[in-house]
């Protein structure tokens, strides 16, 4: 660096305040001097800024404009006014946008503007002669000299699109297909005229509301200097995000255009059957075409009643960019299904859809012009429908279609079929009236040996590391910490306190030889138990301990490796999946089925895609409304896509649990659960994190923990080398993160909470790992001072023991005989304890019924026998249909308990929580309505829920319901002709061998040249069934 010469460019050192020259030292001591020496930045600036009497633009380069007020100030001192400062990147800006400003920027600046020399591609791509065309896109230049068009197709772009739904599916329209080789050949030679023939539509294109597809038309121009006579072949295809997909081929050339004067105007006559047409969109719909917007055109159709032949007339709609609108022609398109039922909308009962066109003509169309289509249909080639069609304005025919074959595609379900027109109603336990403590499932320890072993070689490693491992300089300080609390740990086990080794012999007296020795056996042994992943882990750490002491290895790379983070954590989750924890969380949702659910630190998402695949009813519900998933950065977050893909309703987020929500964008009171797995450890103070999720909950919602509490610290070992583990240091956690569950009812309780639910160990002590925990937020309830007793008598069945019940809450009872006013008050009914009620009331008794329920002010508890879970005299049913017109009617809030005789001791009690839990406020924002109706039986509350089912599913047995069931094969069969991706496997029944026949089990199978002509839409085809080589 001595023998450099001066720059070109001056350099203005901040080390010396002064500019470069050759004659300076850029060794090691001046960049020494750089580190150890104040920044001259001011005196190197004001140096650089000497002698320039120019206006200067001063570009800063870096991440972000740090330097930006020093700059202005000390410009300003120097009276430089006219100076301007522009950064090249913006902290929280993208860089694309950043460097658009720069480049906007410098423009203002009055700054060069002129680009670098590119290739030939690049001129032709800046100076193309046609702007982008919303189906064709714009021409790709750098591919070959064949011309080739590429474009990124969105609803967004061409938001006509969402107008074509077929079977409920947004697909690419036939004749968007047709536009774009007619819009290609426009951009080549200018004309708008053109033909194609061999037209063959392939496979059909989905387009998504949230996707781009990448479409590409090629051509093969042939004869580019005679297009007109010279037909070019032209493929379409499209990525569907693995490979690409060819979806359109035929041959096209220029058309003569004969737009002479024009003759007199003409119209085909109107035929016998007039089709109205808002019906005829209705009879698409049902059968499966979804038209809408822009695509619901035809006007004046009409049939011929003994052929198949139709008329309609089509407005031309404005379009600079088409001959035809796409739109338009499809409408033409739409008439064949008129045609093929003679205009009897009962005769359409399934989709078909066009495969191939012998021969299209398309001409330009005026705009406010009217077409006349006639389209008719020839003799059916099997199941394929073959039709011509003409569209004219006058007697000059703007768009024909010669040779169009239609094939019938198998729906993902007949209308029928795809509605849920059966309702299963299922009773479950309401989740604010159940004891989760109760119901909590701790699995027992069948493995003792193995967490004996596991300890044993924790406690080998760590008396190795006490001899061995020293702290370097340059080590993490939280390395001291750990080998502190090791050394702890083997005192502990030298004073015989280690229950899980009190049996085994003196480890400490052991040399290393006899230790390594030992270790390596656990190791092996362990390999082959469930808990190899942690002896794996273990065992990795314990290599690795010197090298992370040492400071050359990070542990967390130790971890990392073949995914043994990943695999230690799955273990925790198989542990838990192994209590009932994931049933606690069904009744929470079956309670409300449109939970808003909020998962804090979900990682990779193995948490979360046990979760989600849990949330789902017996009928294949989803049982949640929405699932935030959130983690401290967004290192993980494309995982997480990929594995949660199929889940809908996923949202991803951005959260440090440890930072007020509300500052990173997070509502309050936005969710009912949030779910948390061993991440709230990782936080410096416990308390100040519970709280924040406390904000975050609404309501009568809950927190779902999973946290370590084990005993045995092989989890403390394999983790301890990592600094997070040792956040809680201040909060009262300096051996370890994790607390006790005691411990976390206590911040619980301080932060808000209630006092949890349940706490349950996915093993029993001291063999457990982690502990699941569920608490609720903590909600007050209003407690009526006074309530109502609607019975025959008071000393009527029950009357004495919900009076007590209520007076156990400080609640006064006052009685009040049928037919008597009702008090202002909410009131609890138990006529319908004795005797039906509504089964046989005379005039005079109902009318004296609805006059109380129009004047009742507060709340109606109606107590009755069950009628819908349990039911033993139906009589009692009438109650409900009479309780849902009064609401509906007079608006009053009525709600039923049905009460079963096994439950008849805890009905008091029952009736009083209930009526604590209906004067809740109601959460205007919630989408769930009230429950209305309830269900005491075996002393538990239930409420019920609504499933709906299709026909099919609710007739639909399992096998093993099915005696009798005859043998059965598969039979290769291919619902939709011409389209071979529709093939698949169909269940018939098998035929018993005969005489001379032999029954073949297949370990493959081939195609044959009548499965491969299936694929060609050009050949007719006459069932689905693929018949087997003889």
């Amino acid at each position: 660096m001595k023998d450099i010469a001066s720059p070109e460019i001056p350099f203005y050192s901040a080390v010396t305040g002064r500019r470069l020259t050759k004659d300076m030292d850029l060794g090691p001591a001046y960049w020494r001097k750089n580190l150890e020496n104040p920044v001259l930045f001011n005196t190197a600036f004001r140096s650089a800024l000497s002698g320039e009497d120019r206006r200067l633009v001063l570009i800063e380069i870096g991440a972000h404009p740090a330097l930006k007020a020093p700059v202005i100030q000390i410009l300003r001192d120097l009276g430089r006014n006219e100076d301007v400062h522009v950064g090249t990147l913006h902290r929280g800006e993208g860089c694309d946008e950043s460097l658009l400003h720069l480049a906007g920027k410098l423009f203002q600046q009055g700054q060069g503007t002129a680009s670098l020399a590119g290739p030939r591609q690049a001129d032709e791509w800046r100076f193309r002669e046609h702007a982008p065309h919303e189906l064709l896109g714009s021409r790709a230049f750098e591919v070959s000299h064949e011309p080739i068009w590429r474009n990124k197709l969105s609803l967004t772009h061409v938001p006509w699109l969402s107008g074509h739904r077929i079977d409920g599916q947004i697909l690419l329209p036939g004749t968007a297909y047709v536009a774009m080789v007619g819009e290609a050949i426009r951009q080549l030679h200018g004309a708008r005229a053109y033909k194609m023939r061999n037209v063959e539509f392939a496979a059909g294109l989905e387009i998504a509301h949230d996707k781009e597809v990448e479409v590409v038309t090629s051509m093969a121009t042939g004869n580019a200097d005679d297009m007109e006579s010279s037909w070019c072949a032209f493929r379409i295809n499209a990525f569907d995000g693995e490979r690409w997909v060819k979806h359109c081929t035929g041959e096209a050339r220029l058309s003569s255009d004969d737009s002479e004067d024009p003759p007199p105007a003409h119209k085909p006559p109107a035929l016998a059957r007039t089709v109205d047409e808002a019906d005829w969109y209705r009879v698409l719909r049902r059968a499966g075409y979804n038209y809408t917007d822009r695509f619901q055109g035809l006007r004046n159709i009409s049939s011929a009643p003994e052929k198949d032949e139709a008329t309609a007339t089509i407005p031309v709609q404005d379009a600079a960019d088409y001959a035809i609108h796409p739109v338009v022609m499809d409408q033409c398109i739409q008439l064949f299904t008129v045609a093929a039922c003679r205009g009897l909308g009962r005769r359409l009962r399934s989709v078909s859809v066009p495969t191939f066109i012998r021969e299209v003509t398309v001409r330009h169309a005026a705009a406010n012009e009217d077409l006349s289509a006639t389209a008719s249909i020839g003799p059916s080639e099997g199941s394929s429908l073959v039709g011509d069609l003409t569209a004219r304005i006058g007697r000059e025919t703007i768009f024909s279609v010669e040779g169009l074959k239609m094939v019938t595609i198998a729906r993902a379900e007949t209308a029928e079929e795809s509605l849920p027109l059966i309702s299963q109603i299922e009773w479950r336990p309401h989740a604010d009236f159940i004891d989760f403590d109760a119901l909590k499932y701790v699995p027992p320890c069948l493995d003792r040996q193995k967490y004996v072993s596991l300890a044993e070689l924790v406690t080998l490693c760590m008396i190795d590391h006490r001899e061995k491992l020293q702290v370097a300089d340059e080590a993490p300080p939280h390395l001291s910490n750990y080998l502190a609390w090791m050394e702890e740990f083997v005192r502990h086990y030298e004073s015989g306190s280690n229950a899980f080794l009190a049996d085994c012999p003196r480890l400490c007296d052991m040399t290393r030889t006899e230790r390594l020795a030992r270790m390596e056996a656990i190791v092996a042994d362990g390999e082959t138990s469930p808990f190899a992943v942690a002896f794996t882990a273990i065992w990795r750490m314990y290599n690795a301990a010197e090298a992370i002491f040492a400071g050359s290895t990070h542990p967390l790379h130790v971890l990392q490796q073949d995914n043994l983070n990943s695999a230690v954590y799955g273990l925790v989750l198989d542990m838990q999946s192994a209590t009932n924890a994931d049933d606690m969380i069904l009744i929470i949702a079956h309670t409300n089925p449109r939970l808003r659910i909020l998962e804090v630190g979900a990682g990779t998402g193995a948490s979360s895609e046990r979760l989600l695949e849990k949330l789902h009813s017996s009928y294949g519900e989803r049982l949640y409304g929405s699932y935030t998933f959130t983690d401290i950065s967004t290192g993980f977050m494309r995982e997480a896509r990929e594995r949660l893909a199929r889940f809908d309703s996923v949202d991803y987020q951005v959260l440090d649990i440890s930072k007020d929500p509300t500052e990173q964008g997070f509502r309050q009171q936005e969710y009912d659960l949030i779910v948390a797995h061993n991440v709230l450890r990782a936080t410096p103070y416990l308390r100040e994190t519970l709280g924040h999720l406390k904000g975050l909950l609404r309501p009568e919602g809950r927190l779902y923990l999973l946290e370590l509490c084990q005993e045995m610290k092989y989890i403390n070992y394999i983790y301890g080398f990592l600094e997070g583990w040792w956040l809680g240091a201040e909060d009262g956690r300096a051996d370890e993160p994790y607390i006790t569950p005691e411990r976390w009812s206590e911040e619980l309780v301080a932060a808000g909470f209630l006092k949890p639910d349940v706490s349950i160990p996915d093993c029993v002590a001291p063999y457990q790992t982690c502990a699941s925990i569920l608490a609720s937020a903590d909600t007050r309830t209003s407690k009526p001072s006074r309530v109502g007793l609607l019975c025959y008598g008071p000393r009527g069945p029950y009357v004495e023991e919900v009076r007590e019940s209520l007076a156990s809450l400080g609640i006064a009872v006052d009685t009040c005989i049928l037919g008597q006013p009702l008090p202002g008050q909410d009131v609890i009914s138990l006529l319908e304890l004795e005797k039906p009620l509504v089964d046989d009331l005379c005039e005079e008794s109902f009318r004296s019924l609805i006059g109380h329920m129009r004047e009742l002010d507060g709340r109606l508890i109606w107590a009755t026998r069950p009628s819908q879970v349990g039911c033993q005299d139906p009589r009692y049913s009438l109650i409900l249909g009479l309780a849902r017109s009064a609401r509906k009617e007079f608006s009053v809030k009525l709600y039923t308990v049905e009460i079963d005789d096994s439950s008849s001791a805890s009905a008091a009690g029952a009736l009083a929580r209930i009526l604590l839990h209906v004067r809740r406020p109601e959460r205007v924002s919630d989408s769930m309505q009230p429950d209305w109706e309830y269900g005491v039986v075996n002393d538990e509350v239930l409420i019920p829920r609504f499933h709906g089912q299709t026909i099919s599913d609710a007739l639909s047995q399992p096998e093993e319901d099915r005696p009798g069931r005859p043998p059965t094969m598969q039979r290769l069969t291919l619902d939709t002709p011409g389209l071979l991706q529709n093939m698949r496997w169909s269940e018939v029944e098998r035929e018993i061998p005969g005489h001379g026949q032999a029954l073949l089990r297949m370990e493959a199978v081939g195609l044959n040249f009548r499965v491969s002509a299936c694929h060609s839409p050009r050949l007719p085809f006459s069932n689905g069934s693929l018949t087997i080589e003889r």
